[in-house]
């Protein structure tokens, strides 16, 4: 029965370092996106709805992984955290500067007025 407990303590270990290791490439991969828009101030080859869609998914593995270490313990639960709280900022980033980029920060109208309509 030792060896058994061993075996899934060396297990949950593994399990822990490649989580990390994902969470970290996880992590960097809209970084790249994020920078060339900067530097090119040009956001026109970048889909809304992808950036939406990876928006979405990340705000659910999010709650996923901050459910996950309230039930189940934080160590593996960090590298999904850490790794969706870093997606979720880029797109974020990416959808702020689609706005300004496109020219709808200035047009966004949240009160319309009015006058003269009918």
């Amino acid at each position: 029965m030792i060896f058994l407990t061993e075996n899934i303590d060396n297990i949950k270990a593994t399990a822990a370092i490649f989580g990390y290791i994902g969470s970290v490439l996880a992590s960097v991969f809209l970084i790249p996106q994020v920078y060339k828009v900067i530097k090119t101030k040009s956001i026109k080859d970048v889909s809304m709805v992808m950036t939406l869609i990876i928006l979405f998914g990340t705000l659910i593995w999010l709650t996923y992984g901050i459910l996950s270490g309230i039930s189940s313990g934080w160590l593996l639960a960090l590298p999904v955290i850490i790794s969706n709280a870093a997606q979720l900022i880029c797109s974020l980033i990416l959808i702020i500067l689609k706005l300004i980029y496109m020219g709808y920060m200035g047009k966004i109208n949240l009160v319309k007025n009015n006058k003269g309509e009918k």
